[in-house]
């Protein structure tokens, strides 16, 4: 028989031959047969002692005595051994301990592995969150137009709670502490390992905490908290997890099911169902003139603001005059109340048709219209509402009472010195001839309008002068800038990032050229008025 004892089951219909001292002692294993055997109950222990008693002579009258099989305590009585035999071999029983039972033969209870008052344990639990916030600090007074970085900041949330650790899986116990927090219905741990949270209590620190992603761990940890007494004093369980390391966890949000027990099998939710209701019939009808409108009327040539097809009516002539939703709009009533119709504006603010066909607005473009009879007609206007032809009415009167005042006291002059001249040769006096010089009277000048004309401000002169000053060359942008009718005087009034735009430039040229135009713009108006 080797060192290692390997159980083997008893077979009942056919055992085989026992050793004698089994035979009398009838224990749960017979340890002197090479392999041991092992007995599980005592029904087979007595169907083979049954078996064996009756071919064996020194047992037979043994069987007959014997009404019922005692389970007999092998340190209590030990057999009576013959001294020629060998010594018996007996080994303790590893596996069920042998209980002592009355007649009734009852299976022997399995002691444990732990008690239900450890399991069932609550232990205070500190569930700490982790996330990154970024915060921007306000612009000091100091720095114009310096905006800060945004800095990455962690932050940390700690809630108290009370649950039970050990009888509870990973699963549970993750789900526990993201309610706690109210992350439940966002995030969910996966079934097999994840996401990994830290986990330690006191007397651990967190060098030596726990990171737990699988159950293996979970359990390798809940161990060594069980071996802890969590009866001291101030005995707490922490557990730390960071919310931006969760992201495929994340669980989808649940929408409500579409109630598909009707017969219309219509969509009814979602932004690209319409919703009628929501619209009297008029508007309805508004809305669908508005879109043949955009259909009739769009425009290629002019942009709208974010970069797509624009809106304008041409009138006879090829002008361009935009459209926007509140002109459309009312168009569109007007054609509702048929005094128009999708080919023929109305005589509306925004398009203002006059009985030509003509818009009386300036239409769209940098420098109006191009043709030439018609840019004179569009641009002359009645005298009696032009405000320049007022002024210069009013100029030509004044200089022609200044004119006419002028030469009566010419007239008057001239007489009295023709008086004295004839007075002097009457009474026969010469007098010299005079050298001096007489004053000569020029005729009035026109006299200068009460409205001086504003100095000449060139786009062209300003650009080459700020090139000169600052070796910056920003002619290229002149196009650009006529364009939007930027002159020099408008520039500083123009944000800095609506230039840096437009110009393509950065922003120290343009904080640059926004100070040169202010300098500039004065420096004409001085020598105007010098």
């Amino acid at each position: 028989m080797g060192d290692r004892i390997v159980p083997v089951p008893a077979n009942p219909d056919n055992p085989s031959r026992p050793s004698d001292e089994w035979m009398r002692s009838r224990a749960w294993i017979d340890g002197a047969v090479n392999p041991p055997v092992m007995y599980f109950s005592h029904g087979d222990i007595e169907t083979v002692w049954n078996y064996w008693a009756e071919r064996l002579p020194q047992f037979r009258q043994q069987q007959s005595q014997t009404t019922s099989i005692p389970v007999i305590d092998i340190q209590a009585q030990m057999p009576v051994q013959d001294p020629s035999d060998p010594p018996p071999y007996y080994r303790p029983h590893v596996y069920r301990p042998i209980v002592p039972t009355s007649d009734q033969h009852a299976e022997p209870a399995i002691e444990p592995a732990a008690t239900s008052t450890n399991l069932d344990r609550e232990y205070s639990v500190a569930v700490t969150k982790t996330y990154q916030v970024l915060e921007t600090k306000p612009p000091s007074t100091r720095a114009r137009n310096k905006v800060s970085q945004p800095k990455s900041i962690a932050k940390s949330d700690t809630l108290p709670g009370t649950t039970v650790i050990a009888g509870t899986g990973r699963v549970a116990f993750v789900e526990w502490f993201l309610k706690l927090h109210q992350l439940d219905d966002q995030y969910a741990p996966g079934p097999l390992h994840r996401p990994p949270f830290y986990f330690w209590w006191q007397g651990l620190t967190k060098t030596s905490r726990f990171t737990i992603e699988n159950d293996t761990q979970f359990n390798a940890a809940v161990n060594e908290l069980r071996k802890c007494n969590p009866n001291r004093a101030h005995f707490r369980v922490f557990v730390e997890f960071d919310v931006d390391s969760m992201h495929g966890w994340r669980v989808r949000a649940k929408r409500p099911v579409e109630d598909q027990t009707g017969d219309d099998q219509e969509m009814t939710h979602g932004i690209a169902v319409p919703s009628l209701e929501a619209y009297s019939n008029n508007d309805q009808m508004k809305g669908h003139f508005v879109g043949k409108l955009k259909k009739t009327w769009g425009c290629n040539t002019h942009k709208n603001e974010h970069g797509g097809s624009g809106f304008c009516w041409v009138d006879s002539e090829g002008q361009h005059v935009g459209l926007n939703m509140k002109v459309m709009g009312k168009w569109a009533e007007e054609i509702l109340n048929g005094e128009a119709t999708v080919k023929v504006p109305p005589n509306i603010p925004g398009i203002e048709t006059a009985r030509n066909g003509k818009p009386s607005v300036r239409p769209r473009g940098r420098q109006g219209a191009r043709s030439g009879k018609g840019a004179q007609e569009q641009a002359v206007s009645p005298p009696s509402t032009d405000s320049a032809t007022a002024l210069l009415l009013a100029g030509v009167t004044t200089l022609m009472s200044a004119q006419i005042h002028h030469t009566s006291q010419h007239r008057s002059r001239s007489r009295s010195h023709s008086r004295s001249r004839s007075r002097s040769h009457s009474r026969g006096r010469r007098h010299s001839r005079s050298h001096r010089k007489r004053p000569r009277h020029h005729s009035p000048s026109l006299p200068s309008s009460p409205y001086k004309a504003e100095p000449t401000l060139d786009l062209a002169e300003c650009l080459s002068d700020f090139f000169v000053k600052h070796q910056i060359d920003m002619r290229p942008c002149q196009e650009m800038l006529e364009g939007l009718s930027f002159t020099p005087d408008v520039i500083p009034d123009v944000s800095v990032e609506r230039l840096c735009n437009v110009m393509n430039m950065v922003e120290g040229k343009v904080i640059k050229f926004r100070k040169f135009c202010v300098e500039w713009v004065e420096m004409k108006h001085r020598h105007h008025r010098n």
